[in-house]
């Protein structure tokens, strides 16, 4: 009898985990799940600052581009606006167009301003997800 006894205990024992496993198997699966976060931030932080170093690059090589070909639109609409209208002096042609580029340049300035803030390198979704994870695991943590 004791011998059945024991193997009932333990098929009993198979079919119900203890609550000490189950406690540990969850502090195992939030512990990676955080680990999992943790990557998932570092791969969003990684992708969005490529982008941004991309995104100046670029830009800075077409600012450069840009402004090779400016110097010699001014110089042509300079030059234009002379021939067309003779009794003009040349300095007068510079600076309209000096004039007419600044307000272009500053407009473009601004809108490129308005653009950067609201680019972020961090992900603030991802962090706020952290965040939530770890408020959860306080609990936790002080039992």
């Amino acid at each position: 009898m004791d011998r059945y006894e024991s193997n009932t205990a333990t098929m009993e024992d198979e079919r119900e985990p203890s609550v000490t496993f189950l406690v540990s198997g969850i502090v195992s699966d939030v512990g990676r799940l955080m680990e999992q976060q943790v990557q998932l931030l570092r791969a969003e932080i990684r992708t969005n600052t490529q982008r941004m170093a991309t995104a100046a690059i670029l830009a800075s090589i077409g600012g450069g581009a840009f402004m090779l070909g400016s110097y010699a639109l001014i110089f042509a609409v300079a030059y234009g606006i002379n021939a067309a209208f003779p009794d003009f002096p040349l300095w007068a042609c510079f600076a309209c167009v000096f004039v007419l580029l600044s307000l272009v340049g500053g407009g473009l300035i601004f809108a490129g301003a308005q653009k950067w803030r609201t680019a972020h390198a961090f992900p603030e979704e991802s962090a706020q997800a952290l965040k939530d994870n770890l408020q959860c695991m306080n609990p936790i943590r002080k039992t």
